[in-house]
C-alpha cells in the first residue's frame, strides 16, 4: 500500500512539473516571458531554460516555506492556495467563454439563442 501511495506522488508530480514547464515555455513563445524561456534543447527537443526554472521556483517555494512554517503548515498552505487559484481560473474562463459568445451571438445574424451559446440555423 505504502508503494502504491509513493509511486502515485511521484507521478502526480511529474505531471505537475512537465504541465507548468510547457505552459512557461507557451508564455514565452507567446512573448509573455522573455524570450530566452522559449529555447528548445536541439536533442531531447524539452524546453530546458523552462524546466530549470521550475525547478529554482519549486526549491525556493518547498524550502522557503518549510523553513519560515512547519513543514505540515507549509503543504496545507500551498494546497490551500492552489484550490484557490484553481477555481479563480475556472471561474474565470467560464466568465469569459460566456462574454465571449454573448458578443460574437450579438455581431452575428445565426439566428435567435441564448447569448452565450454558439448556435446557427440550418437551412431549409
Amino acid at each position: 500500500m505504502l508503494l502504491a501511495l509513493f509511486s502515485s506522488v511521484i507521478a502526480v508530480s511529474q505531471a505537475a512539473n512537465n504541465v507548468s514547464t510547457r505552459m512557461w515555455f507557451g508564455m514565452a513563445r507567446a512573448g509573455v516571458l522573455p524570450g530566452p524561456f522559449s529555447y528548445v534543447h536541439p536533442r531531447y527537443r524539452t524546453p530546458a531554460n523552462t524546466i530549470v526554472l521550475q525547478l529554482v521556483f519549486s526549491l525556493i517555494c518547498g524550502i522557503g516555506l518549510g523553513l519560515w512554517l512547519s513543514t505540515d503548515a507549509a503543504f496545507f498552505l500551498v494546497g490551500l492556495l492552489t484550490v484557490i487559484a484553481v477555481f479563480l481560473v475556472y471561474s474565470l474562463a467560464n466568465v469569459g467563454v460566456m462574454r465571449y459568445y454573448s458578443r460574437s451571438a450579438a455581431r452575428s445574424s445565426a439566428g435567435s439563442c441564448t447569448a452565450w451559446f454558439r448556435c446557427s440555423r440550418r437551412p431549409h
